[in-house]
């Protein structure tokens, strides 16, 4: 995952969101905190990302975490896997 993203509306990098590494994601779920434990952003939606926004009002710039649930399908193997880390809102 990005370890910073800059939703500033310059087109480079304003939307965070799940890479697929596996190159067969089945998305579970991907949701963003912010440092008090807020969850901030939440999608089911692999296309989806996170625009810096929460109920319509920019963020600040801080560090932030995220969990994501999916399943991976590597050579016909299903597995499931999570996947949890930080990254910087830059503003």
């Amino acid at each position: 995952m990005p370890t910073a993203f800059t939703p500033n509306g310059d087109g480079k990098n304003d939307i965070y969101r799940m890479l697929d590494y596996c190159g067969g994601v089945i998305l579970g779920e991907f949701k963003i905190f912010n440092r008090w434990g807020l969850e901030v952003f939440s999608t089911r939606d692999l296309r989806e990302g996170w625009n810096g926004d929460y109920k319509g009002q920019p963020q600040n710039g801080d560090v932030y975490n995220y969990v994501i649930i999916y399943q991976c399908n590597e050579k016909g193997n299903i597995t499931q896997k999570i996947s949890k880390g930080d990254f910087v809102l830059i503003r």
